[in-house]
Parts: structure tokens; C-alpha cells; sequence
């Protein structure tokens, strides 16, 4: 049996974990459980770090990452960060790792089936009301235009629909002939001509703001979700999962500084500090946590001693190291005197 076996047969809390580890941690409960892992940190930076780390152990981890609240409200959300969080959304078809900051859990999203019923399928030579699907494709997220120029467009000429969903490298020009789809076809961007004949296609969401049928003269803006419909976080686009919050503490400060956020900012635009822009945290419910603490946080409790020589023998040291873990005993190991005493002076424990 690996140390790893023991320590990552837990629901408790773990400290003192680098990235590496926390990531292998994640994969590890992952693969042993066959459940879905929602992976929670304070900062975006933190959770693109982690999802590097998990990506080199497995395919199967998606990222779920939002901008900061000011950058999202005040100046203009990434669409290259929105592109990722609808890709994550769309991925979700089978067990999966998920990574995401705190602004992404906190973040309003529809309901997993109505994000699931907004992916259109279009047959060649089936019949089709042109005007109710120009409202289903602005209902999911695309807007109209002259011309199509980048994913996420679409123009309208007589019985012709150009669209370019995200899930294609070309832009797609539906032909119709009365009500039925006389043909599909993808096309180059500048040249116009056809790239490819095809006779089935599925246009993609183009955006999270998704309500159960198009309306006229809404605010699409996520935080204005909740006025239309029930809204739901990434947490719950996930059954049968464990939640692994990377800091709770940490995390709980961030929380409530992005509460005072919100208030000053509020006030400072003179909107009503009842606004709500996003999930209050503990609205959001979950059964199988884990916390992962930075070792700061657990200091106080720490008590040091010497342990026994370890042999060469590998089976006899795993065998000593899981009787440690069953301790709940901290193992540290330096490679070097100098070490020993600068982790010494920081303990404030001279005997070490």
C-alpha cells in the first residue's frame, strides 16, 4: 500500500499540501471514488494553477473560471473566460474534475436541463418555422449582423441563415426552401465558398445567460438571470460529487471582502444596495466537502518530535508513514540541517 492510499482516503481536512500534491489529492479521490470533483479556489490565478496540475495526471478536468467582480461589472466580462465557461458546460456528459475560483461558484447560471435543451439540431430536408429559430438562436446567446465574422454570429438573408456556432471551425449557411432545409453547408469567411456539404447539424449555446424560451426586451446580463427564471450555480450541474474548497478560510475572507465590494460599489454607483449580483455562498448547498488548509492555519496545533531512522526498505517505509497518517501525524522531511533549523525558528520550537 502507498502513503498516498491513507492520506487520500479521507473526508477531513488535509494541510500543508503543495499545488502538486493538492492536484494530485483531487485525481486521486477522483479515480477512487468515480465521483465528480468540484475544485473550489479563492483566485482565478489559483485555480489555473491547480488545473495545470490536475491536467498532467488526466484529461477529464475542465475549467469553470470567472473575472473578478469589478472587472466583470465595471468594465467588460472576458469573452475569452465566458468561451471556456460555456465549453466546461457543455463537456459535462460524463464524471469530470471541475476547477473554478470562487466568482465562478457564486456565479448564476440556468438550470442544467434548460443548458442542456438549448443545443439545436437541424436536419437537412426537415421542416423548420424560420422565425421561431431566429428567436431560439438569440435566445442562446447569438446576435445578429450584416455579415458573420466570428463565432457567436449570425445574418439573415431571405431563406438564408448564416451562424457560426462554437463548436465548428467554420461559419454554417442553412438554405431553406419554404419551411425545410434544402441544405447545410460550412463556408470560408473570406472567400465565401463551400468548405463542406453536411446534412445534420447541432448549434451550440453561445452564452450562460439561457432562459426556457425566448423573451423580448430582457437585460441579458447574468446578474438579471434570476428576475426571468430559477437560477442554479456550477455546483449544481454536478450530482454525486465531492466539493474540495482549496483554503476554506481563505476563501471565507475573500467572500466576505467581495460582499464590502459589492456594498461600496453599490453605493458609489447609486444603485440599490439590496442588489444582488450573484449566489450568496452559503445558499449554495453541498453534502460531501473537503477543506483543504494552508499549514499556516494550523500551527497552533502542531506538536514536534524526532522519529524513528527510516530503513532502505520501501514496503517498510510506506508500512511506518501510513502508521503515522493513522496519527494523524504531520511527516516533514528536509534535506539539509539548514532547513531544519529555518523550519525550527518558524514553528518556534527549539527542540525540534
Amino acid at each position: 500500500m502507498s502513503v498516498f492510499d491513507t492520506m487520500f482516503d479521507t473526508d477531513k481536512s488535509v494541510s500543508g499540501l503543495t499545488n502538486e500534491l493538492k492536484a494530485l489529492y483531487a485525481y486521486n479521490l477522483y479515480k477512487k471514488s468515480n465521483k465528480n470533483i468540484l475544485y473550489v479556489t479563492n483566485t482565478l490565478y489559483q485555480a489555473n494553477q491547480i488545473y495545470q496540475a490536475v491536467s498532467c495526471y488526466t484529461n477529464d478536468v475542465l475549467l469553470f473560471p470567472m473575472d473578478d467582480f469589478l472587472t466583470s461589472e465595471a468594465i467588460a466580462i472576458s469573452p475569452d473566460l465566458e468561451m471556456t465557461r460555456i465549453e466546461t458546460l457543455s463537456s459535462l456528459d460524463s464524471k469530470k474534475i471541475v476547477i473554478t475560483n470562487l466568482m465562478g461558484y457564486l456565479r448564476y447560471l440556468p438550470s442544467k436541463k434548460t443548458f442542456k435543451n438549448s443545443f439545436i439540431k437541424l436536419t437537412k430536408n426537415k421542416d423548420y418555422n424560420i422565425k421561431e429559430l431566429i428567436d431560439i438562436f438569440y435566445n442562446i446567446g447569438y446576435k445578429r449582423g450584416t455579415i458573420v465574422t466570428t463565432t457567436g454570429e449570425m445574418a439573415i438573408r431571405g431563406y438564408v441563415i448564416d451562424i457560426f456556432s462554437i463548436n465548428y471551425k467554420h461559419p454554417i449557411r442553412i438554405e431553406f426552401w419554404g419551411d425545410t432545409i434544402d441544405s447545410i453547408r460550412l463556408f470560408d469567411i473570406d472567400t465565401q465558398r463551400t468548405v463542406e456539404e453536411i446534412d445534420e447539424i447541432t448549434i451550440n449555446p453561445n452564452t450562460e445567460f439561457i432562459l426556457d424560451r425566448y423573451k423580448e426586451d430582457v437585460i441579458r446580463k447574468q446578474k438579471y438571470l434570476k428576475k426571468y427564471s430559477d437560477v442554479y450555480s456550477i455546483s449544481d450541474y454536478l450530482e454525486d460529487k465531492y466539493v474540495i474548497f482549496d483554503d476554506k478560510k481563505e476563501i471565507d475572507i475573500a467572500y466576505n471582502n467581495l460582499i464590502e465590494e459589492i456594498y461600496e460599489y453599490n453605493v458609489s454607483k447609486e444603485i440599490d444596495v439590496k442588489t444582488e449580483y450573484m449566489h450568496n455562498f452559503v445558499d449554495i448547498k453541498v453534502n460531501k466537502t473537503i477543506n483543504l488548509n494552508s499549514f499556516d492555519n494550523d500551527l497552533d496545533s502542531i506538536k514536534t518530535h524526532d522519529i524513528e531512522p527510516f530503513s532502505s526498505n520501501i514496503d517498510e517505509m510506506n508500512k511506518r508513514i501510513n502508521k503515522y497518517l493513522k496519527n494523524n501525524t504531520v511527516i516533514i522531511c528536509l534535506n539539509n540541517r539548514y532547513s531544519l533549523n529555518k523550519l525550527s525558528d518558524y514553528l518556534n520550537n527549539p527542540d525540534v
